[in-house]
């Protein structure tokens, strides 16, 4: 048989990659065991790919409205404040972030080149408006705090969303730096972009499936470095989704893993977010060579090391990926993106 392409960064699994499949094929293949794929193929006709960018949207849509989540550092996590503006007004701020993001990376980077954030205990602070800066504990205030293992200079990368002791004195890194708010268009509906349907076809790989029904179709736009909290698509929805522009990190976890990612309460609208508020260090911080830091406070969260990665890969532009019901992920933005999805019941 034909030798089948694979994808992967890391996790237990590799996602199988393939470049069309017929509805029956998707059905017998993935969806009945409930494994993600990724298809290469199915996008190739789709004008969106040659023509959705920045000034596209500017000049369609610039003067409709849409509602906008702005992330302190640009980070997506309960509760995010979402604010309504026009198009054209969205398009001028991203255009600016994406330059405020890539000077702070290029200063944590520097920092972390001239020896910055070897010593003390770093994490994530939500502050009284609920933004998640990140932080530093200096070495002497440590000494009150539990010691890390000193075997594994990695364990010393901790972070947290409490506040620590009242007698350590925590500052902001690196000096200087003013985390960038972001803001990010996420999960608008369609019927926002009058006429944009003609650049895609809905896909028909749900078409044979019982009981299956189409929910809604949704639009993505944001810069580099945003990241969405671990979470799984609720109500309990299959997810197929388009990477039209630029790339982003998926990382996926099964669903049984959810016991060890501490979720908002069910009383809340957040019962499939997980509460770990970071996963990985900001941009720039992780240097050539560098093992990748761990950015959750494992003495917070302690059944997260428990948690196994099933799969890590980045999309781009013309993938499409199958998210079964209920597993879970984590999305970060290697690169200004814009995608689109399709959710069925």
């Amino acid at each position: 048989g034909k030798s089948k392409m694979v994808r992967t960064l890391g996790g237990d699994t590799a996602v199988d990659v393939v470049d069309t499949l017929t509805p029956k094929e998707f059905e017998e293949q993935y969806y009945n065991k409930r494994r993600p794929v990724v298809f290469t193929g199915m996008t190739k006709d789709w004008a969106a790919l040659q023509k959705w960018n920045i000034d596209f949207f500017d000049a369609q849509y610039g003067q409709q409205k849409a509602w906008i989540s702005v992330l302190p550092n640009g980070l997506s996590h309960p509760p995010n404040r979402e604010v309504e503006m026009t198009f054209a007004d969205f398009i001028r701020i991203v255009q600016k972030q994406e330059v405020d993001v890539a000077q702070q990376e290029q200063l944590i980077r520097e920092w972390r080149l001239q020896g910055g954030g070897n010593t003390g205990r770093y994490f994530f602070e939500r502050d009284d408006r609920g933004s998640i800066q990140f932080q530093h504990q200096p070495e002497s205030a440590t000494a009150v705090a539990p010691q890390a293992e000193k075997e594994e200079p990695e364990k010393e990368t901790e972070t947290s969303i409490s506040a620590p002791p009242s007698s350590t004195s925590v500052e902001p890194f690196p000096p200087g730096l003013v985390p960038t708010v972001q803001y990010y268009l996420q999960q608008s509906p369609v019927r926002n972009f009058p006429g944009i349907e003609q650049d895609y076809t809905m896909p028909d790989l749900f078409s044979h499936i019982e009981g299956s029904v189409f929910g809604v179709n949704t639009i993505f736009i944001g810069s580099k470095g945003l990241r969405t909290t671990l979470h799984y698509d609720r109500p309990l929805v299959d997810n197929l989704f388009c990477q039209i522009k630029g790339e982003k990190r998926f990382r996926m976890w099964r669903p049984g893993q959810g016991r060890f990612f501490y979720t908002f309460g069910f009383d809340t609208n957040y019962g499939h977010v997980s509460r770990i508020p970071e996963l990985d260090a900001p941009l720039g911080w992780d240097l050539p060579g560098e093992k990748p830091a761990n950015m959750v406070d494992l003495d917070k969260f302690p059944l997260y090391a428990e948690s196994q990665v099933a799969m890590d890969i980045i999309l781009e532009p013309g993938d499409m990926l199958y998210i079964p019901k209920g597993y879970w992920h984590h999305v970060a933005h290697e690169s200004h993106a814009i995608s689109m999805n399709f959710w069925y019941y």
